[in-house]
């Protein structure tokens, strides 16, 4: 089961993630690598889609494809192509993991609020290039935060959180081709715009932690 084994993908740096993609687009054929932007957008949507999963993985669930049941691509690695080969692998993934005795055997830990708080500040740390949308489970800290009384969000930060995700998300858009920038911008839905506000808000508490030396909460 070494395909399960290895780093996650959300924790990899962008290098690796980027040279692997490389291989898998040259595995199944892609003639005409994307631009940058294109890739940078790929990358976001694999992160946040498919965090959890080993690069070992994506690479079988390609292979897989390439061998038994090939996926017409049409010369467009879109994050939709991606997701196509991914989901299918997906449902065969969580049969073999059903399958592995080990895993169901090991007891689920209890975590507490501080816990995840922790490691998902701790994950963060650890990040060569800190974005808000490489943070761990940021709904979910985002709420934990404020239960706790470790941040309780004023209205002020949700403004500062917001503003700072149009910039971020303008200067994306404003980058890609007039075609990428629609679909992206399609994206933009209110809860989509909450969900992100809310993860630029943990981002930026937890940089300011990280430039005050904050070791972890308790």
């Amino acid at each position: 089961m070494t395909a399960f084994s290895g780093d996650r993908i959300r924790s990899i740096n962008q290098t690796m993630l980027n040279q692997n993609l490389i291989y898998i687009m040259q595995l199944v054929g892609l003639n005409v690598m994307p631009d940058k932007i294109k890739i940078s957008v790929l990358e976001d949507w694999i992160r946040t889609e498919y965090g959890n999963f080993t690069i070992n993985e994506v690479k079988v669930a390609f292979k897989q494809m390439v061998a038994n049941d090939f996926i017409d691509h049409y010369q467009n690695f879109s994050p939709a192509y991606f997701s196509q080969v991914m989901d299918r692998y997906k449902k065969k993934a969580n049969q073999l993991r059903k399958m592995m005795p080990e895993e169901r055997e090991q007891a689920i830990p209890h975590l507490t609020d501080l816990d995840i708080i922790n490691y998902s500040y701790k994950e963060y740390k650890l990040l060569e290039n800190r974005t808000f949308d490489k943070v761990f489970n940021p709904l979910s800290v985002f709420t934990k935060l404020n239960a706790t009384g470790i941040k309780k969000w004023t209205k002020e930060d949700g403004a500062e959180a917001k503003k700072k995700l149009m910039e971020i998300i303008t200067y994306k858009a404003n980058r890609m081709d007039i075609i990428s920038a629609k679909q992206y911008r399609d994206e933009w839905t209110e809860q989509w715009l909450k969900n992100q506000a809310r993860a630029v808000a943990v981002a930026l508490f937890f940089d300011l932690q990280i430039k005050n030396g904050k070791v972890s909460f308790s």
